[in-house]
């Protein structure tokens, strides 16, 4: 019992004791590797760098697709109409193709989550407890985005209330206890859409087909 007590004391005491430099953040989290993380007690106060990550990231929850998403679909659409100009014979199969694309790209930007670019929101306004919080280090963010979309699988609505992400999209700050089931629904419609031919196509192989993003 006593051996019980002491390593909840030092927990206790581990989470109080901020790193040099961390006076203007508020402990929030430890990761499945026992890595404490911090948000800035205003969010929005976060330096500037991190503001353009950020905002980078909400560009891209406009239309539901990350930025390398977008570029694969644009590749796609190119070569499609390449095709349809050199190619007589290719032309009604890329412009039914085209359109599908465009009706997807529509059905996505009609979703309300994508884990993938919330996760690596989550990593922008989270500091890690040996990160530097003025400076954005992009492989540190990348370590972080892993970290966050391996501990998600079963947990995102956790980590959207706990980073105090939630606040920053209005529509999921007023969800409360319904946001674990609506995210379950839109990430099996996401699971649909990243199964479809045009997916297939987009990424090039059999093994990103059905990829829960």
């Amino acid at each position: 019992m006593k051996r019980l007590i002491d390593y909840f004391t030092k927990r206790y005491f581990e989470r109080q004791t901020k790193p040099k430099g961390f006076d203007d953040l508020e402990y929030k989290f430890v990761d499945s590797d026992g890595r404490r993380y911090f948000v800035w007690k205003e969010i929005l106060e976060m330096p500037l760098e991190r503001k353009v990550k950020l905002d980078e990231s909400q560009m891209e929850l406009s239309r539901m697709m990350t930025g390398e998403e977008m570029l694969k679909f644009l590749d796609l659409q190119y070569k499609l109409i390449d095709e349809c100009v050199n190619d007589p014979n290719k032309r009604g199969e890329n412009l039914a193709a085209l359109m599908m694309q465009n009706k997807e790209i529509r059905m996505r930007s009609e979703l309300l989550f994508h884990r993938e670019i919330f996760v690596s929101m989550i990593a922008c306004i989270t500091v890690r407890e040996d990160e530097h919080p003025d400076k954005f280090d992009g492989e540190i963010h990348s370590q972080k985005v892993e970290q966050f979309m391996k501990d998600t699988e079963t947990g995102l609505a956790f980590f959207l209330s706990k980073s105090g992400l939630a606040k920053l999209i209005p529509y999921i700050d007023k969800l409360g206890e319904d946001l674990p089931t609506l995210l379950e629904r839109e990430m099996k419609k996401l699971k649909e859409l990243n199964g479809s031919r045009t997916f297939a196509q987009v990424f090039g192989n059999s093994e990103t087909t059905g990829k829960d993003t």
